[in-house]
């Protein structure tokens, strides 16, 4: 029996990860979501047992410093590629992933995220989607944008801060979206598009605009 080539295995490995159970719960806003490492297992588990390697490489896109009231927050978007290998044969996929921390570990959650959806790419698997997995990341969002809370008069310097942000790297937020749903609910990313003016502005809400029309015209061809 002859062997089977590269993309005859990544059609069978498609065929068995189409769907992610969700295995994992974002407890401050309380939904379910399916975790890198579930979807990693599922595909490790299919590839290995076929003879296909994986290669991954790895590029920062965009990072950035955003100075808050109270500490600042790293935010980072990382583009993967991941080339799969049997014996000559090849095939590259991409996907790209954003992380926001207070810490050490903008660089890791993106990359996370970016391998997560990179996956999801290359093998159409379905789960739903979790950018605010970030528990930290939401409560802080939360204190700052409460309605049940007046928020405090900014400082010259505080005003001034949000304009050193790139409108590039904004719109490679936006654009680091994978579903709809999710652009709606970063909460973050609309306060800062909100911070800029004139021009900028309006270039990002045509750049957020596109993007979702595009994010819905994909989720409606995938129903």
């Amino acid at each position: 029996m002859a062997s089977k080539t590269l993309q005859e295995c990544l059609a069978q490995t498609m065929g068995e990860v189409g769907y992610v159970q969700k295995d994992a719960t974002n407890d401050f806003q309380r939904y379910r979501y399916a975790s890198a490492e579930a979807v990693l297992k599922k595909v490790n588990a299919s590839l290995s047992s076929q003879g296909v390697c994986c290669e991954s490489t790895a590029d920062m896109v965009s990072h950035e410093v955003i100075q808050g009231a109270k500490k600042a927050t790293f935010h980072a978007i990382v583009k993967l590629s991941l080339t799969f290998r049997k014996g000559s044969d090849s095939v590259k996929v991409e996907g790209l992933g954003s992380g926001s921390d207070t810490g050490d570990k903008a660089v890791m959650k993106a990359n996370t995220a970016a391998l997560k959806y990179c996956l999801a790419n290359a093998f159409l698997i379905s789960w739903g989607d979790d950018p605010e997995a970030d528990v930290e990341t939401d409560k802080n969002a939360a204190s700052v944008n409460g309605a049940s809370k007046p928020k405090p008069k900014p400082s010259a310097r505080a005003r001034t801060a949000p304009q050193t942000q790139s409108v590039e790297g904004l719109i490679n937020r936006i654009e680091a979206h994978t579903t709809a749903e999710a652009l709606a609910t970063d909460r973050e990313l609309a306060e800062d598009c909100r911070s800029t003016t004139g021009e900028q502005r309006t270039q990002l809400q045509m750049a957020y605009k596109r993007h979702e029309r595009t994010l819905r015209e994909q989720q409606g061809a995938r129903a």
